[in-house]
């Protein structure tokens, strides 16, 4: 119940967030440099204020989702070519939803691809050309109800950078 931006919510029992995070890296190959991650999250009704049996009941709202991996891969090139480098991650998860009363709004599983292509430019400067969502995929960053909350990610980008390090 509410008016223009004004709402009321109210409790509807509680809920328990559980689940483990892994993260390997390491380089498997000389100058090959691989980090890797995976978060698995469950939600669960342990109590629930309306009259049904929350035992076994998955959380009907999902905003966070179920199964999360990230991969990055970072080669340093050799010989000739020995300050350039190149770098490829993919970031993948699986569908997540909400519930708003009767209505369920759910947005599927997707995966964004990320590249980089780095020079360095003597031992202390670097310039790096960064690119995400490279596919141009079209997602959202948050789901929320059928007329609010629902925004979209971001379109494919790109970013020079410039560090230095002393």
């Amino acid at each position: 119940m509410g008016s223009g931006d004004q709402y009321c919510y109210t409790d509807n029992g509680k809920v328990r967030a559980q689940g483990f995070e892994a993260e390997i890296s390491g380089s498997p190959v000389e100058r090959l440099q691989v980090l890797a991650g995976y978060t698995y999250t469950q939600t669960k009704f342990l109590k629930s204020i309306n009259e049904v049996d929350s035992n076994d009941l998955t959380f009907s709202s999902s905003f966070v989702p179920r199964h999360m991996l990230r991969v990055w891969g970072d080669y340093q090139l050799d010989g000739a070519l020995e300050r350039w480098s190149l770098g490829a991650g993919v970031s993948s998860q699986s569908e997540n939803s909400r519930y708003n009363r009767t209505l369920k709004i759910e947005q599927p599983g997707y995966t964004l691809w990320s590249g980089r292509v780095q020079y360095r430019v003597d031992q202390n400067w670097t310039v790096a050309l960064n690119g995400n969502n490279l596919f141009d995929k079209k997602y959202y960053a948050t789901i929320g109800a059928p007329g609010w909350g629902n925004y979209y990610g971001e379109p494919r980008n790109f970013m020079v950078t410039v560090q230095g390090a002393f």
